[in-house]
C-alpha cells in the first residue's frame, strides 16, 4: 500500500437524509471533426465532458473565446451553447460523454469549473484523457458496463476536485453561502439598473437554475423575488427620507417603467408609494431583505474581492 494503513477506526461519511453527488451517464462517443467543423451539439438539457485527444479547436460562446490544443477540453453546461470548431488542418479527434445527476454544477464549481470557466487542461497528467478514452471503451463491452462507467466517471470527478481546488476549505465550508453572498453584493451595487436574475447568474459563472436552488437553500427565496424585495425596500426608504418623486425612485431602483413599480410596491406593501409616504407608521416591509449576519461573517473584504 502507497499509504499506511489506518486500524481500528470508524469513520462516519453521511446519514440517511443526506443526498451527495449523483451521476446519470446518457451516452458517449468518439468523433473525427474535419477543418472548420463544429462538434455537434448534444442533448443541451445535459452536461457534456468533451475532451480532445488530437488537434486545435477554438471555443465559443457569448462569454467566452479560447483556443484548445490536444489534452484540453471543457464541460458544457446544460442549456447553455458552446460551440467547438476545429480551427486545424488535420482532423480534429474528440471523446464525449454526456451526462446529468443531483450536484453536479455544484461539485464542478468547487472543482473551478463554471459556466465561464469551462475549460480543463490535462496537459500536464494525461489523467482526464486516460480515463474519458476509457471509460467509452468500457461502453463497447456487455455485460455490467453501466457500474465500470460510472466508477470512472466518478474518478474524473475526484480528480477534478483535488486538482483544482475552488478554495481552501478553511476559507468557508460551503459554496452555496459563497455564492450566494457574492449574488447578494452584486444585487446591492446594481440594483439600481434593470439588472436581470441571468445577469447575476452570469456574473458569478454558474447557471440560473443554480442559482435559484442556492437562493432556494441559503436564503429561503428565489433570486428574482430577492431583487424585487431590494428594490422596494430602498424605495421604501427614499420615500421616508427623500423628496424624490414617485418616478424618480422608480428609476433609481432600478424600474424603467414608473407604473410598473407602483403596482410592484402596492403588491407586496398594499399601499401605494404616495400612501407608504404618508404613512406616519414606520413599516418594516422584509425580513430577509439582508442576507442572514452569520452568512455575512463568513467573508472578510477580501474575499468579497477575490
Amino acid at each position: 500500500m502507497s499509504e499506511e494503513f489506518i486500524k481500528n477506526a470508524n469513520i462516519f461519511i453521511s446519514d440517511r437524509s443526506h443526498l451527495n453527488l449523483t451521476l446519470n451517464i446518457y451516452h458517449c462517443g468518439n468523433f473525427d471533426i474535419s477543418s472548420e467543423d463544429y462538434f455537434p451539439i448534444m442533448n443541451p438539457d445535459m452536461f457534456t465532458l468533451v475532451y480532445i485527444n488530437s488537434g486545435t479547436a477554438l471555443l465559443e460562446n457569448d462569454h467566452i473565446a479560447v483556443k484548445l490544443t490536444a489534452s484540453q477540453g471543457y464541460v458544457a453546461f446544460s442549456n447553455v451553447t458552446y460551440n467547438l470548431r476545429n480551427i486545424s488542418e488535420d482532423y480534429l479527434n474528440v471523446t464525449w460523454i454526456a451526462f446529468s445527476g443531483y450536484l453536479v454544477e455544484e461539485y464542478l464549481n468547487r472543482a473551478n469549473i463554471t459556466v465561464n470557466r469551462p475549460v480543463i487542461d490535462d496537459r500536464d497528467t494525461g489523467c482526464i484523457g486516460k480515463n474519458i478514452n476509457r471509460l467509452y471503451m468500457k461502453a463497447h463491452k456487455l455485460p455490467n458496463r453501466y457500474c465500470k462507467m460510472a466508477s470512472i466517471l466518478y474518478d474524473i470527478f475526484a480528480y477534478l476536485l483535488d486538482k483544482n481546488p475552488t478554495r481552501p476549505l478553511d476559507d468557508f465550508s460551503d459554496c452555496s453561502d459563497y455564492f450566494a453572498i457574492k449574488a447578494v453584493d452584486f444585487i446591492e451595487r446594481n440594483y439600481s439598473r434593470n439588472i436581470t436574475v441571468d445577469e447575476v447568474a452570469n456574473r458569478l459563472g454558474i447557471t440560473r437554475k443554480h442559482l435559484y436552488r442556492i437562493f432556494s437553500y441559503t436564503l429561503n427565496i428565489s433570486p428574482k423575488q430577492y431583487i424585487i424585495n431590494y428594490r422596494i425596500g430602498k424605495a421604501c426608504i427614499r420615500l421616508r427620507d427623500t423628496n424624490q418623486s414617485i418616478s424618480e425612485i422608480a428609476e433609481a431602483t432600478g424600474y424603467i417603467n414608473q407604473f410598473y413599480f407602483a403596482k410592484e410596491f402596492k403588491r407586496l406593501t398594499r399601499l401605494t408609494p404616495t400612501q407608504y409616504r404618508n404613512c406616519p407608521v414606520e413599516l418594516e416591509l422584509f425580513a430577509y431583505q439582508l442576507p442572514p449576519p452569520e452568512l455575512e461573517r463568513k467573508f472578510s473584504s477580501k474575499q468579497m474581492e477575490g
